[in-house]
């Protein structure tokens, strides 16, 4: 029987694709090409998945999460340069396999589909749209290990387990969620301050490119700049703000739009780099009450910098740079992730990765009817989904 593979994402630069094999030797394809990195023959099961590296002549092509959506349908999981979903699809040609357009496969797959249980259901749809290799483990665990298991336990013992620790229990699962989220979905970091503190040679920096407008003139960039990258093995987006000033905020109509502009970035981020210069009275910008509890009502993790480390007097602690000169970056990156709990996040924990799955924790973290509580629980395994 003839075996098919296809890029089945975007063809454009994304952060995450997915190749996919379908066909009765598909798990066998995947053998030839795929070192596990446990070193453990993979079966390549239904349902299960594993992490390694694909190979041709020895040599690595990338590193990978390898998906069995189905004994006869493989995906591989790989970054999404274009060079190497291109090498991927180029190694499986030559070992046999029909390489078909994306339509052709998904019209061959339905013909093959397997519906399993709700949450597999959601892990195999939503796994390809992850923005990291941990955010892919975090989805393809909640079918197995991590949501499902936790369900089904809950259901099980619902009856002589304490309404309130079965709320707690889902409050867990939600806190843990919003970890995976920023896995799964990729890292929005604002970068503010006051004008002329360094925001937009930090950004540089971090991009490694000219992304932002660098100049000594107060309010250069009276926008946004953003730049998405992978640092870590984390899909970040640094945003780069309009200065915060109240001379800016009280100026003309454009500047006062780039002002609110500025918070409102503030407002949807999941982290705001706080940079100041360290050589001026700026470092007491954050003592100004209205603007610094403008901040801080958002209720956002904020990591203080401090800017020009090389010409600065460092007269106190802090996490002191030099953006021009790119020192102490690194550890910026560092605290800014430990700050998100990302290094230590164990991606096997229950969470919630699609609105319904979290729409229904929520409900859980509120019901004190046992009936209510099982047939949300239910609801979670079993519903039906419009898709």
């Amino acid at each position: 029987m003839t075996c098919y593979a296809a890029l089945t994402t975007s063809k454009s630069c994304t952060a995450i694709a997915a190749v996919e094999i379908l066909g009765a030797k598909a798990g066998n394809f995947a053998a030839k090409i795929f070192k596990p990195a446990n070193n453990k023959k993979p079966d390549f099961m239904q349902g299960s998945f594993y992490h390694g590296q694909i190979f041709s002549d020895e040599q690595i092509i990338d590193d990978v999460v390898i998906a069995c959506q189905g004994n006869d349908n493989i995906i591989i999981n790989c970054h999404g340069n274009p060079l190497i979903v291109k090498n991927i699809l180029a190694i499986l040609k030559g070992l046999g396999v029909k390489i078909i357009a994306p339509e052709k496969f998904l019209q061959l797959k339905s013909q093959n589909i397997y519906q399993p249980d709700t949450i597999a259901i959601e892990s195999l749809m939503m796994h390809p749209l992850a923005k990291s290799i941990d955010g892919i483990k975090i989805i393809m665990n909640q079918s197995s290990v991590g949501l499902k298991k936790w369900a089904q336990a809950m259901l099980y013992n619902v009856e002589k387990t304490d309404d309130v620790k079965i709320r707690h229990q889902s409050l867990i699962v939600l806190q843990n969620s919003r970890i995976a989220d920023l896995l799964i979905n990729g890292i929005k970091v604002v970068l503010t301050g006051p004008p002329n503190s360094g925001k937009s040679t930090l950004l540089n920096c971090i991009a490694g490119q000219s992304k932002s407008i660098v100049s000594d003139i107060e309010g250069t960039t009276r926008d946004w700049v953003s730049v998405q990258c992978i640092i870590k093995s984390y899909f970040t987006e640094f945003i780069d703000t309009a200065g915060i000033s109240p001379a800016l905020a009280a100026g003309g109509k454009i500047d006062s739009q780039s002002q609110q502009a500025a918070k409102q970035m503030i407002k949807n981020a999941h982290m705001v780099l706080l940079v100041l210069d360290g050589t001026s009275q700026s470092r007491q910008w954050f003592e100004h009450e209205s603007l610094w509890q403008g901040i801080l009502n958002y209720d956002k993790p904020i990591l203080t910098v401090l800017n020009k480390a090389d010409i600065a007097k460092k007269d106190s602690g802090g996490l002191w740079i030099s953006a021009l000169n790119n020192d102490g970056i690194d550890l910026v990156i560092e605290k800014m992730f430990e700050t998100l709990k990302l290094p230590d996040f164990d991606v096997t924990l229950p969470v919630c990765f699609t609105d319904r799955q979290i729409e229904l924790l929520g409900r859980l973290t509120k019901e004190k009817s046992k009936q209510t509580i099982a047939g949300l629980l239910n609801n979670l395994l079993n519903q039906e989904l419009s898709i």
